[in-house]
Parts: C-alpha cells; sequence; structure tokens
C-alpha cells in the first residue's frame, strides 16, 4: 500500500500479487478439473502452484511469522496453515505418492484472499478521499510582493510576514491575514460551509481556500507544518491510527480465536479419519475450518468504519482525535455549553447607562472606560467601544481581580467597576442598587456595577446576543435525548433570562475560569457522561475534564488544546453534527462486528461437515466466502460517505 504522510493513496502492494495468482491460478484450476490427462499433469500443477504460494502468498506467511513471534497469532496464520497444508499433500502425492492433488484449493485460497485484501485498500483508498483533496488544496505557486515587484515563488518558499497578492479565481497560498482589499473567500473543503465568506482587512484566511471575488493583500502568518491545513491533515492521520477500545477488543478475540480454530481444524481432521474418510477428504474439511474461520472481517469491523467516519467529519469541518472520542460520543447524555463566546456571539455591547449618583451618563462612562482601559475582557472592550471620543481620566494603582473586575484610583478617586464579588471583596454595600441590578438582569442584560469612595455610584447594562444557531442547536441535541446545560460568569437572573431565550433548561451560574472543570466534576460525579463545549482557547482545563471536550473556532491554536472534537467552523449546529455522526460512526461498527462474528460462528460447523453431505465447502469456495465477507464490512462502512444532516 502506497502512503503519502501516513495518508492510504492510488496502488497497493497486493494488486500485482493478485493480478499474479490470479493468472497462474486459472490454468492450475483448469487443468485440475479438465484436463485429467495433461502430459505431466502433476508437474505442471505443482510448478504453477508453487508460483502462487511463493508470490502470491509470501504476505501471509510474513505476517503469519511476525504475529507467532508476538505471542498473538492472527489471521494470517490460519491463510498460510490452511494454504500450506493443501499444497503439502499434494507435493507428497506428486513426487512420493499416488493420490488426489489439491494445488487449485492452495492457488485459490491465496487468490480468493488476495482479492479480499485488495479490494479492502481500494475501499480504504476511497474512504482517504477527502483528507487527500485536502492535501491537493494547496497552491504550487504565489505572488509575492517583494521591493515593491511583484513575483511569482513556490509556495514552500514563503516565509512568515510576506506579503502575497490573490486574485479572484486563484487559491490563497498560506494563512494570513488580509492587510488591504475584500473578497467573499470558499472555505469549504476546509470548514464544510457552502457559503463563500465575506472576508475584508484584518479578516484572517486559510491557505487553500478559494478567493472568489475581489483583489486581496495578504500578510503570510504560518506555513508548512504549522499552517491550519496541515494541522488538519495530521490530526485525521494520528486519528486513523488510534485504536478504540472496542478495536483492542476486537484484537483481543481474534488473537485467542486463532488457536481455537486450529484446534477444531484438527479435531475435524482426526474426526472424519476416524468415520472411515480418506485422508484427502479428512483434509479437505480441516482445510477448509481454517479457511472459513478466518477473522479478517472481524479485524476490519472498527478501522473501516471509523476511518470513513473521520474522513467524512473533516469534510464537514469537523474533526475528531479517534475512535475513543467516538466512543465517548456514543455514552454522553449531557452536554454543557460554555456561555460567552460559544452561545453567544461573544462581543456584549452597552445597552443602558444608569446614573444613580447624578453625575451624568458621558461621567459615568469616563471613569468606567479609565478603569477598562487595562482590560482585555469582552465587557470591557464593550465599555471602552461605547466610550470611543471621550477623554479618560489617569489611572493608578490598578488591580484586577479574574472573574470578578477592577480596582484603581482613578483621578485620585478610589474607584471599582465589576460584579457583586468585587464589590463585596472591596467592602462595598450596594443597598438600593442592587433592585436597579435585579430590574437589569431580569432582561438578561450583563451589569458592570461602578462604584468610587466606596459608594455605587452607576450601572452599565450589556447584551451579548445569543448566537442565530443556538436555539436550533439546542432542539437538536434534545431530540438527540441528551441533557443540555449552560455554564456562565453572569449571575442567576442573566442566566435564567439567556436561557429561557435559548431554550436550555438547567445552568451554572457565577462561575468563574478557574472553576469551569469543577462544574463538569459535579456532573460527572452524578454518574453523567459529559461533553463539553467551549472556545478552546479559555477552557482547556473543562475541555480536559469532560469526558468529551469539543471546541468550536478555526484558529490553530485550537489544535493544541485538549478538545477530542475539533469543529473548524464557527457553528453551534457542528456540535450536533458532529455527536450525530459519532453515533452513526459507532452503530456501523457494531453492525459490521455483529456480521462478522454471525458469519464465522455459523461457517465453521458447516465448513467441518456438520450438513455433510447436504452442503460442503470446499476451501477455495471457503476461501471466496471469507474474502466477501470482508468486503461486506467494508461496503457497509462505506456506506457513511452518504451519511446527510
Amino acid at each position: 500500500m502506497v502512503r503519502e504522510g501516513g495518508i492510504v493513496t492510488k496502488g497497493s502492494s497486493f494488486r500485482p500479487r493478485f493480478l499474479f495468482s490470479l493468472v497462474a491460478t486459472v490454468p492450475v484450476f483448469v487443468i485440475s478439473m479438465f484436463l485429467m490427462e495433461l502430459p505431466y499433469r502433476a508437474i505442471v500443477l505443482f510448478l504453477l502452484g508453487t508460483a502462487v504460494l511463493v508470490v502470491g502468498g509470501s504476505p501471509f506467511y510474513t505476517g503469519s511469522y511476525k504475529s507467532l513471534r508476538r505471542g498473538a497469532p492472527d489471521m494470517n496464520v490460519l491463510v498460510a496453515l490452511g494454504a500450506s497444508a493443501a499444497y503439502l499433500y499434494s507435493v507428497y502425492n506428486t513426487f512420493f505418492a499416488v493420490g488426489d492433488l489439491y494445488y487449485d484449493a492452495a492457488a485459490m485460497l491465496i487468490t480468493f484472499v488476495l482479492l479480499g485484501r485488495y479490494l479492502e485498500d481500494a475501499a480504504k483508498s476511497r474512504a482517504s478521499l477527502s483528507i487527500r483533496k485536502l492535501m491537493e488544496l494547496q497552491p504550487k505557486y504565489a505572488s509575492v510582493i517583494k521591493e515593491g515587484e511583484e513575483r511569482k515563488v513556490p509556495v514552500e518558499d514563503l516565509a512568515p510576514g510576506d506579503e502575497v497578492v490573490v486574485r479572484p479565481g486563484e487559491a490563497i497560498p498560506a494563512d494570513g491575514t488580509i492587510i488591504s482589499g475584500s473578497a467573499a473567500v470558499d472555505e469549504s473543503m476546509v470548514t464544510g460551509e457552502s457559503v463563500p465568506v465575506d472576508k475584508a482587512e484584518g479578516d484572517t484566511v486559510i491557505g487553500g481556500t478559494i478567493n472568489k471575488t475581489g483583489m486581496i493583500r495578504v500578510r503570510v502568518d504560518r506555513v508548512g507544518r504549522d499552517s491550519f491545513l496541515a494541522q488538519i491533515i495530521s490530526f485525521v492521520e494520528e486519528a486513523q491510527a488510534r485504536k478504540a477500545p472496542i478495536q483492542r477488543f476486537a484484537d483481543y478475540v481474534a488473537a485467542r480465536f486463532v488457536p481455537a480454530v486450529v484446534s477444531v481444524a484438527l479435531l475435524t481432521f482426526v474426526v472424519w479419519l476416524f468415520m472411515g474418510k480418506e485422508i484427502g477428504f479428512s483434509l479437505l474439511m480441516a482445510v477448509s475450518v481454517l479457511v472459513i474461520a478466518c477473522p479478517c472481517a472481524l479485524g476490519l469491523a472498527t478501522p473501516a468504519a471509523i476511518m470513513v467516519g473521520l474522513g467524512k467529519a473533516a469534510e464537514m469541518g469537523i474533526l475528531i482525535k479517534g475512535g475513543e472520542v467516538l466512543e465517548a460520543v456514543r455514552k454522553l447524555d449531557t452536554v454543557v455549553f460554555d456561555k460567552t463566546g460559544t452561545l453567544t456571539v461573544g462581543k456584549p455591547s452597552v445597552v443602558e447607562i444608569v446614573d444613580l449618583a447624578g453625575l451624568g451618563e458621558e461621567e459615568i462612562l469616563k471613569i468606567a472606560a479609565t478603569l477598562e482601559g487595562g482590560s482585555e475582557h469582552p465587557l470591557a472592550a464593550a465599555v471602552i467601544e461605547r466610550a470611543a471620543g471621550l477623554p479618560r481620566y489617569e489611572l493608578k494603582e490598578f488591580e484586577a481581580f479574574p472573574g470578578e473586575g477592577i480596582r484603581g484610583k482613578v483621578d485620585g478617586r478610589e474607584a471599582a467597576i465589576g460584579n457583586r464579588k468585587v464589590m463585596g471583596r472591596l467592602g462595598i454595600a450596594m443597598g438600593e442598587a442592587e433592585e436597579v441590578a435585579a430590574r437589569l438582569e431580569s432582561e438578561g442584560k450583563t451589569v458592570s456595577i461602578l462604584a468610587a469612595d466606596g459608594k455605587v455610584i452607576g450601572m452599565i447594562a450589556m447584551i451579548d446576543k445569543p448566537k442565530p444557531d443556538a436555539k436550533e442547536a439546542v432542539e437538536g441535541l434534545k431530540k438527540e435525548g441528551l441533557e443540555v446545560y449552560m455554564l456562565t460568569g453572569d449571575n442567576e437572573r442573566v442566566a435564567k433570562a439567556i436561557c429561557r431565550e435559548i431554550g436550555i433548561g438547567k445552568y451554572f451560574a457565577e462561575v468563574s475560569p478557574g472553576e469551569k472543570a469543577q462544574a463538569i466534576s459535579k456532573l460527572q460525579s452524578e454518574g453523567k457522561v459529559v461533553a463539553f463545549v467551549g472556545d478552546g482557547i479559555n477552557d482547556a482545563p473543562a475541555l480536559t475534564q469532560a469526558d468529551v471536550g469539543i471546541a468550536i473556532g478555526s484558529g490553530t491554536e485550537i489544535a493544541k488544546e485538549a478538545g477530542g472534537i475539533i469543529l473548524a467552523r464557527e457553528d453551534l449546529l457542528g456540535v450536533v453534527s458532529a455527536i450525530r455522526l459519532g453515533r452513526k460512526t459507532m452503530s456501523k461498527i457494531r453492525q459490521n462486528m455483529l456480521w462478522a462474528l454471525a458469519y464465522n460462528s455459523a461457517g465453521i460447523p458447516i465448513a467441518a461437515g456438520v450438513l455433510y453431505p447436504y452442503l460442503t465447502l470446499r476451501p477455495e469456495i471457503a476461501a471466496l466466502a471469507m474474502s466477501l465477507s470482508s468486503v461486506s464490512v467494508v461496503s457497509n462502512s462505506l456506506l457513511l460517505k452518504r451519511y446527510r444532516e
């Protein structure tokens, strides 16, 4: 199998072996069945049969040797034993005795198993098609501005800081930031979003996406392995390589299955001899047991479905870390959303200013903006935006209390802004201001309380609107039978109002950033299997604590965080899609394993001759049936590619 960076690509080591074996096996079959009087018939069959075993069978003998050295015999052992038994018996009758020849059984066994392997590889190659498409997205050349001139250079020569020009219809050569111009960019192959996204100066763009309209100038930020596209490819490759717990169970069963099958085959041989059958017939029955019992389908049940499922997820802009994440998704019963930036747009805006000291709204804003000037909190940004153009006071002795607020000296006066916690910390009583704050919060507004000289002098009310798809996403999760919670640093009244608007019934309020993981742990202690949905940057402890961490956003920092699932597009409906696809993939795995186990359980007694003389399985027919079983498992997995939301 040819691989590029871990991805299965066109071509397979089994294809030439299969074609050679097929060409040699056809005359073996014809001579064995129809040309009984052919001169030197036994020698011709010996030469052709030997060629098939040496060329076509070498992977099975090599695989058998390696698995036996590990102490974990696999399906290669059964194929090698079955083919060798029929071949060696025939060699004995060719050179040392007179008897039936079964070169056709040995050759057809190898050929049919190779056919199954070849078809499996072809299916795996199709399963990785979406990843190969991602690899092909990167353009070969970029138009770079150097010394005031535009030059075409190979993409691999780009470096962070370079400026490139991207015209309509061209692929963006690297991750970067637009420094001039605007365009509609098609990000569908990376995010799964079919509608082009409008981009303007200051917006980030992803290498490999297509500029549909408008000429833009882009400053290169990341290239090579650091690029978002490279991280996606690496992420999916690693995920496909990981073994899920259910796969380890299949390997465990297969490793113990092989010795049991060899024992059954020996017993079959002895019983038929004891019942008076000739050694050739008894040997054929034993070989058929070895072949039909090959747990190929069992071994493929999990990796085939996982590979297709992860590839389909990547097409949809969903990156899943591996099979263990899919198993956890299947068991989920609770989803917890962080509020700010996840359920809401993450950009609060000031909607009301309350003056409680007769200073005037402008003065309230000036004091508040002076305090908030040293903070990067979204609420601070909203206050500063509203106060744009107003002069600020001098700020001294600045002190921040994470998740609570800020204090400092504003124009010589002790002042503070934040929530009730910071007011309590500083010994500032709310008094009659509590009633005003309660009214604002009951309307779903977040309130920043402003105090000076130990008294509350005003309030600034802000709203962080829910994302347009928040309500639909919550409804979708409920339809999946999941319980939905919201987690926020806001107080009880604001949390309740937001939840009422979105349709969430339960919430954690007044949770500081450091307490998010504790909230998840509390739910887990109640026996719940929890997914946490956050922005992937500030929520790492909670993402790690959760059974499944789901990070939303397209920044490359996301891939370094603890989330088991990363949504490349900032779309809450992707949470629903990820859970549904994860469950669908696990359903396919269970179907595959059920089929594989049922097939082996039914096939072994038939091959052993329980239904003789009404139904018997020659080794070559058993090989074909076993190969078709493997192909059916892969084909069932490939149906996941048709999955639609």
